[in-house]
């Protein structure tokens, strides 16, 4: 059993109120004193009551972070970020992963409320007004990354919508005059889901495809007989931009299976660079959102709100294109 104040008081000769005051760095104490205290705590390996403390300050020293997923290596890359400057500025960190089903989400928040964690990191997959009025309700500080709810909560992601623009003119300039879309799919169909990013992706290549006056292609999901009609009977020079690098490692694959090169018979770019695009050739081009700046700004504007200041506001992330030889 760990030892306690009353218990290294009786053992220093002192008041529970000198040991709180040593253990804690409070004033009102000799150093020669302090010192002893701190000795024998440390001798006796106590552990403060943490549920104590937290109860006399209203702090937990603990932040909520619901993800969507953590197989996706942009999104585990990103909570390790986050986990890290937590712990550098004296917070752990409790992850929900929602499988951006709705009702695991919302579990997971109220399991976070219920455990009064000082703020709320989430990737949200709901939304309206019923699930906004919840999180509102919960007078919990709240930072949202990737799919925005509204601009009640403040918000950290890149403009996805400009980047999927941008490269529609990125895969012109290398000479394509054929470019299509590989959207999700079913993701759309109900409205409670919260699909704020993809439609931000798509609008993005839709303002591209028209603003270089070229005809629009959009595929909803992974179906192998379009793809294939695409490439097989598209005339002039191909490509596919992804909405996300896992379905341009599948139409990289799907090639292969049927003996279509890449880049010479198509081209392909994906967006989040994960980390296994470097173990695979030819390496896919994609949208690198600078991960470890998207976590340590989340966490920096919910240590804000934490802290009360009330003027904090979004923050929009500067992306790059990685290099590939999949164009």
């Amino acid at each position: 059993m760990s030892v306690s104040i009353k218990q290294i008081a009786k053992m220093c000769g002192v008041s529970e109120g000198t040991v709180d005051r040593a253990i804690n760095n409070r004033p009102g104490i000799k150093e020669e004193t302090k010192q002893k205290v701190l000795a024998v705590a440390k001798k006796m390996n106590y552990q403060p009551n943490h549920l104590a403390r937290c109860l006399a300050t209203g702090c937990t020293k603990t932040i909520g972070v619901v993800c969507l997923d953590i197989c996706n290596s942009f999104f585990s890359s990103l909570i390790n970020v986050i986990e890290e400057i937590a712990k550098e500025n004296g917070y752990f960190i409790t992850l929900i992963v929602s499988r951006s089903r709705i009702e695991k989400e919302i579990e997971g928040i109220n399991y976070l409320a219920g455990r009064k964690v000082d703020g709320l990191i989430l990737f949200p997959a709901v939304k309206g007004n019923e699930y906004e009025n919840m999180l509102k309700n919960l007078n919990i500080p709240i930072v949202t990354i990737y799919n925005r709810i509204s601009s009640e909560f403040v918000h950290i992601d890149v403009d996805c919508r400009k980047i999927m623009e941008k490269a529609v003119e990125f895969i012109a300039d290398k000479g394509y005059d054929n470019i299509a879309y590989m959207d999700v799919g079913r993701i759309y169909k109900d409205s409670r889901n919260n699909v704020y990013s993809f439609k931000q992706r798509l609008a993005g290549y839709m303002d591209g495809v028209k603003k270089i006056g070229m005809n629009k292609q959009v595929f909803s999901g992974f179906k192998e007989a379009n793809i294939l009609e695409y490439i097989n009977n598209t005339p002039g020079k191909k490509a596919i931009l992804c909405t996300y690098d896992t379905y341009a490692v599948r139409i990289l694959s799907m090639s292969r299976k049927y003996n279509i090169k890449v880049p010479e018979d198509i081209g392909l770019m994906g967006f989040n660079n994960m980390d296994v695009l470097n173990d695979i050739y030819p390496r896919i081009y994609s949208v690198d959102c600078n991960i470890e700046l998207i976590g340590t700004t989340a966490f920096n504007k919910l240590y804000e709100l934490m802290q009360g200041k009330n003027d904090v506001e979004d923050a929009v992330i500067d992306y790059r294109f990685s290099e590939g030889n999949s164009l």
